[in-house]
Formats: structure tokens, C-alpha cells, sequence
């Protein structure tokens, strides 16, 4: 989940240094995700891990923390 996390970062957003993403990398702060870059990157997941926000039960601040944050958001998305 991480590898393909990482890979769809670096192929999508020009600005993101593979070495700068770890599993606690927060996406606003460390990363340089802005509301317009948060969008895309949300559409990117919905297409590339085939699951879907919903934006009335999901918590996108909580969710678009970290990287970690993130990836237990897909792990549950997938499960479900």
C-alpha cells in the first residue's frame, strides 16, 4: 500500500522528492499539499485503489493528515 501510495505521489505531483516521503510525512506541512492538490490527490486514490470518500462520514482533515493517516484510511476503505 505504501509503494503504491508513494509511486502515484511522485508520478502526479512534480514538487514531492521520493526520499521526503515516510510514513509520517504530513501531507500539508511536509509534503506542500494545497486545497486544489488535496482534490487531486483525493481523485488519484479513488481511481487507483477503487474506493470512494464519502464526504458526509469521513473526516478528510483526520484522513489527509499523514501518509499513515491515509493509508489506514485505504486499508479500511478496502475491507470494508
Amino acid at each position: 500500500m505504501f509503494t503504491k501510495l508513494k509511486s502515484i505521489l511522485i508520478e502526479n505531483f512534480d514538487w514531492i522528492k521520493k526520499n521526503n516521503i515516510i510514513y509520517n510525512s504530513k501531507i500539508n506541512e511536509d509534503l506542500g499539499f494545497d486545497s486544489i492538490s488535496l482534490i487531486n490527490l483525493q481523485i488519484l486514490i479513488e481511481d487507483n485503489f477503487e474506493i470512494r470518500f464519502n464526504p458526509m462520514e469521513d473526516d478528510i482533515t483526520e484522513i489527509f493528515d499523514s501518509i499513515d493517516s491515509l493509508i489506514s484510511f485505504i486499508e479500511k476503505k478496502k475491507n470494508e
